[in-house]
């Protein structure tokens, strides 16, 4: 057999698998599965707020640096002249 035989033969082995361990885990497996979408959906809602929150910390340091920055380029552009 090629190795792509050999690679299909082993897909199919495992999608049988897959498909065996599935069809024991029934309809338990859906609810906790929905269950976990809710939750996941919930913690990247709350990810998403601290993204955006963190974001606004972060513009306002780089706009406090951009100014600190433009009065030391000042100072130091009035002491040279």
């Amino acid at each position: 057999m090629s190795r792509i035989g050999d690679a299909e033969a082993r897909l199919d082995t495992a999608i049988a698998r897959i498909e065996k361990a599935a069809a024991k885990a029934g309809p338990a497996a859906t609810k906790k599965s929905a269950g976990t979408d809710l939750e996941l959906a919930a913690e990247l809602k709350q990810a998403r707020k601290d993204y955006a929150a963190l974001k606004d910390k972060a513009d306002g340091a780089a706009r406090r640096l951009d100014a600190a920055i433009g009065r030391l380029n000042g100072i130091i552009g009035e002491a040279a002249e």
